[in-house]
C-alpha cells in the first residue's frame, strides 16, 4: 500500500468513529442520559468511547450543528437547554411534516416495495 492509501484507510476509520460517537451522543441527549446544561469534556468522552479526542471533537462540532450542544469560547461544549418555545416549535414542525407526508402518500400511494415494511411496522409491538 502507498502512504496515501494508508491515510485514506485511517480517515475512513476516523469517520466511522465520528459517526459512532455522534450517534451515541445524540442518543444520550435525546434519552435524557446527558442532562441539559451538562458540560461535555473531551478527555472524559474519549475515555468513555475508547477513542482519541479527535473524533470526539469532530462529533461535538457535528452535534453543535444539529443544535444538540452549544459551544462557548474558553468554556467548551454544553448540552443544550431547550426552552418551552423550542419544544412547541419542534412539535409544530413535526405535525406539519407528518401532515404533508400523509397528503403525498394519499395522492401518490406507496411504492410496492414498501408494503412489506409497512405491514411489519403496523404489526410490531409498541414500546
Amino acid at each position: 500500500m502507498t502512504p496515501f492509501s494508508d491515510e485514506k484507510a485511517t480517515g475512513t476509520v476516523r469517520s466511522e468513529q465520528v459517526g459512532s460517537v455522534m450517534t451515541a451522543l445524540r442518543n444520550r441527549v435525546l434519552e435524557g442520559k446527558l442532562l441539559p446544561g451538562t458540560k461535555l469534556k473531551e478527555a472524559e468522552l474519549a475515555a468513555q468511547f475508547g477513542v482519541s479526542r479527535t473524533p470526539i471533537r469532530e462529533a461535538l462540532v457535528a452535534a453543535e450543528r444539529e443544535g444538540l450542544v452549544t459551544y462557548e469560547t474558553n468554556r467548551g461544549y454544553t448540552v443544550r437547554q431547550f426552552t418551552r418555545r423550542d419544544l412547541l416549535e419542534s412539535y409544530e414542525m413535526r405535525a406539519l411534516l407528518e401532515g404533508h407526508g400523509c397528503r403525498v402518500v394519499a395522492e401518490r400511494g406507496l411504492p410496492s416495495t414498501w408494503s412489506g415494511r409497512c405491514a411489519t411496522a403496523w404489526t410490531a409491538p409498541r414500546r
